[in-house]
C-alpha cells in the first residue's frame, strides 16, 4: 500500500486545499486512516478527499453521505485493460451510495452486482459522479415530498451496466450527462431529465431516451429515441447500430465499444465530430481510471548490493 500513500501526496494538489484532508481508507490495511466507509465518514469534515484503496473486500456504507466529499476509488476491469494500477483489485462497492450534501464527487468506484439493492442515488444540487461502474443512477432526495428538482448533476465517463439513469420520484434538472457506456442488454434508458445536455452516450441494445423535457441530445449512439421528448433539441445522433458492424471486438469489457476507424459513426456528429462515449472534448477513459497518478509498472532487482545499490524504475501515468 505504499505506493498509493505517494499518490495520495501526488494529488492533493489536484483536490486539496489549504484546509482540506485527504485520508486513506483500506479494509485490509491497518495502517490506513480508517478501515471502513462508516468510520471515514464520521472522522472527516466537509470537503475532504477520501482515497477508497483497491481491497478484495467490498466496501459498503449504511448512512446516507450528508457531507461534501470526495470519495476516489481506483477505477474497475483493471486486468482488462494496460496501464492500469499495479495492484488490480478495484474499490468495490456493496449496496447503495445515497448523496444528501452538496458538491460530492464519486470517482473509479465500482459496483459489482445488478440488483434493485445496488446504485448511486442523488439526492442534493451539484453532485459529480465521474468514472465510476455502476448498474442505476437515480435522482431522487427520498423525502416525503415528491416531485422536487435536483439541479446541476454532472455524470460523466461512467459505464453504466443497469437500467441508466432516472429519476425515480424527483427530477433531475440540468444535468451534464455525457462520454458514458450503457452496457446493459434490455430495459436500459435515460428516463425524465430535463433542461439537460446529453452528448456522447453510447448505448448498444434495447436502450431509450425517452419523456425528457427541454433537453440538447446529441453526438449519441442509441439504438432508438422515443419521439415523446417534449421540446427537446434532438441531432447529429446515429440510431440503430449493430456492434460487429461499428466496434471494434476486444477482450476488454469497455475497449471493446470504441468505434472502428471505418465506422460511419466516426463523422456522424455535429461538425463531422465522432459519435460516442470515445467522442466529444472529454472522452471516456478506459478502466475509469481517476484524474491522479497511478504507479502501473515496478521493476525492481530482487537483491542489492553495497556498491551498486537497489535501482527501482516506477512507471507512472496520469488520465487527464
Amino acid at each position: 500500500m505504499k505506493k498509493f500513500i505517494v499518490l495520495c501526496c501526488l494529488s492533493f494538489l489536484i483536490y486539496g486545499s489549504a484546509s482540506a484532508k485527504t485520508w486513506r481508507v483500506n479494509n485490509t490495511d491497518r495502517s490506513a486512516d480508517f478501515e471502513t466507509l462508516d468510520a471515514a465518514m464520521a472522522g472527516i469534515t466537509a470537503g475532504d478527499t477520501l482515497y477508497l484503496e483497491g481491497s478484495n473486500i467490498d466496501y459498503k456504507l449504511s448512512s446516507p453521505i450528508k457531507k461534501k466529499v470526495a470519495i476516489i476509488g481506483n477505477g474497475y476491469f483493471l486486468t482488462d485493460n494496460p496501464n492500469t494500477p499495479t495492484y488490480k483489485s478495484p474499490s468495490n462497492i456493496n449496496g447503495i451510495l445515497k448523496i444528501e450534501a452538496e458538491g460530492v464527487l464519486l470517482e473509479g468506484l465500482s459496483f459489482n452486482s445488478y440488483s434493485t439493492t445496488y446504485y448511486i442515488n442523488i439526492g442534493a444540487d451539484n453532485v459529480t459522479i465521474r468514472r465510476c461502474c455502476v448498474p442505476e443512477i437515480r435522482f431522487d432526495d427520498d423525502l416525503p415530498e415528491t416531485n422536487r428538482n435536483i439541479y446541476n448533476a454532472t455524470i460523466t465517463q461512467c459505464y453504466i451496466f443497469g437500467s441508466g439513469i432516472k429519476s425515480n420520484f424527483d427530477y433531475g434538472h440540468n444535468a451534464v450527462i455525457t462520454n458514458n457506456i450503457f452496457a446493459q442488454e434490455y430495459a436500459s434508458s435515460l428516463f425524465r431529465i430535463y433542461n439537460s445536455l446529453i452528448e456522447n452516450n453510447t448505448a448498444l441494445t434495447s436502450f431509450s431516451v425517452r419523456e425528457n423535457e427541454g433537453c440538447t441530445i446529441r453526438n449519441n449512439i442509441f439504438p432508438d429515441i422515443r419521439d415523446n421528448n417534449t421540446n427537446s433539441t434532438i441531432l447529429a445522433n446515429y440510431i440503430g447500430v449493430e456492434s460487429d458492424f461499428l466496434f471494434d471486438q476486444e477482450d476488454s469489457r469497455d475497449r471493446r465499444w470504441k468505434l472502428k476507424p471505418d465506422s460511419p459513426a466516426m463523422t456522424a456528429g455535429t461538425g463531422n465530430s465522432q459519435c460516442g462515449a470515445f467522442g466529444g472534448s472529454a472522452p471516456y477513459v478506459l478502466s475509469g481510471l481517476p484524474a491522479i497518478p497511478q504507479i502501473y509498472e515496478i521493476d525492481a532487482p530482487s537483491a542489492a548490493s553495497e556498491a551498486s545499490g537497489l535501482k527501482v524504475t516506477v512507471k507512472i501515468a496520469t488520465e487527464k
